[in-house]
């Protein structure tokens, strides 16, 4: 609780504050023993009925939504730039099934090469990032005009200079080291690993589905309505983006028949 009321206050959110309310007894019956334990502190009451059932929920979307990319999702961890520098401290060995899920997802990646190629670059990972780190700093450098400020930096400020570029080391940036330094020849394998894990989505669809507006329009108006006005209202409820001439449109519904002519068209 003092956690949580510490992040309330270092975000500047509102804190809520939880009255307190009378105990009430129910009245027992002839012969029954067993009292009723009531919950006292409304912040135990808050816990239990509200935070304890939102997280359970969490937790069971989570692994309904995202059980059947799992595995794929386990070998996709292992290009994670922290587990490159996991592997080229440790010098471990991968695991066996590492990547197995991975090449029958992207069948033209060979299983035994992406595992070598994956060490190789895992024990040069450090080099290569250092390499890339100067070559950012000198072009961060050479496009600021040298000025009085600029020349007067000191050594701590380079040490956090190069703290702030290590720490934007991402999927993005490995993926550009390479295909700017031509290591795409070396790591045919994984450079498509990397570029599957960039360029395509890994979650499940089943979260979008969830907000689907045509599950939406065909659960609620499918039995309901004609296919012809379906698919109109399908097109409204999807199409929200698309503008529209209310005037025209006004116009081809009141040309439809006799009665809208009479309400709409003026002569």
């Amino acid at each position: 609780m003092n956690e949580a009321k510490y992040f309330a206050k270092e975000n500047q959110l509102t804190e809520v504050y939880f009255k307190d309310f009378r105990q009430r007894v129910k009245k027992k019956l002839p012969g029954e023993k067993i009292a009723d334990e009531m919950i006292s502190s409304p912040f135990i009451e808050y816990r239990c009925e509200t935070y304890c059932k939102v997280l359970d929920k969490v937790n069971i979307s989570i692994q309904s939504r995202f059980s059947g990319a799992r595995d794929i999702l386990k070998d996709l961890t292992l290009l994670s730039p922290e587990r490159l520098k996991y592997y080229s401290k440790n010098n471990k060995p991968l695991p066996k099934d590492s990547f197995s899920k991975l090449s029958s997802w992207i069948p033209c990646i060979n299983l035994d090469q992406i595992k070598n190629e994956y060490t190789i670059f895992s024990k040069s990972y450090k080099e290569l990032i250092s390499g890339y780190d100067i070559t950012l700093i000198i072009h961060q450098e050479s496009h600021s005009e040298p000025n009085s400020e600029s020349e007067s930096l000191t050594s701590d400020d380079e040490i956090e200079q190069n703290k702030s570029v290590k720490k934007e080391i991402g999927i993005d940036k490995i993926l550009y080291i390479l295909s700017t330094y031509d290591l795409q020849a070396a790591f045919p394998n994984l450079h498509i690993a990397f570029k599957a894990l960039g360029t395509l989505p890994v979650s499940s669809s089943s979260t979008e589905r969830s907000f689907s507006k045509v599950k939406i329009i065909k659960s609620r108006l499918r039995s309901t309505i004609y296919q012809d006005r379906l698919e109109s209202l399908m097109f409204f409820g999807c199409e929200r983006d698309v503008s529209i001439n209310y005037e025209d449109a006004i116009n081809a519904f009141g040309h439809s028949s006799e009665v809208p002519i009479k309400a709409l068209i003026f002569k």
